[in-house]
């Protein structure tokens, strides 16, 4: 091989791996979004979850959420918008755990993987938002 040949492939090598190494950054990275604070929006205890009627990945965080044993409340953007437009929220979906005391307790935006369901788990419970028939 020529001296620019061993560059060019030194090259290719390179961007591949920085290109390899960027895909698997945004892979498996979290999404985030900025806190939400309710001010004058009613919301129940419990697990909140913003979505939308269209988005494939809120349909499987729903159902996720729906085998824990506390209570939630979904905001639909389709049939709530003004609210996640008051509350700022730009991305579904977005899934928040909320005290008694309206505090946003946990916070995850995005496909929750099972080490956030469990971490949203044991939060509800330390907290005493699971349902009294399940806890």
């Amino acid at each position: 091989m020529g001296d620019v040949a061993v560059r060019v492939l030194v090259v290719v090598v390179l961007a591949a791996a920085v290109a390899g190494l960027t895909f698997a950054a945004n892979r498996f990275s979290q999404p985030q979004h900025d806190p939400i604070s309710f001010g004058d929006v009613p919301v129940p205890p419990g697990v909140v979850l913003f979505s939308s009627t269209g988005c494939s990945r809120c349909k499987i965080v729903a159902a996720d959420l729906r085998k824990l044993s506390v209570p939630l409340r979904e905001f639909t953007y389709e049939l709530e918008s003004a609210t996640l437009e008051e509350l700022g929220v730009d991305a579904v979906p977005l899934t928040l755990l909320v005290a008694e005391d309206r505090r946003v307790l946990w916070q995850r935006a995005g496909k929750l993987s099972a080490k956030s369901l469990k971490e949203l788990a044991q939060m509800a419970r330390l907290h005493g938002l699971t349902r009294p028939n399940d806890a």
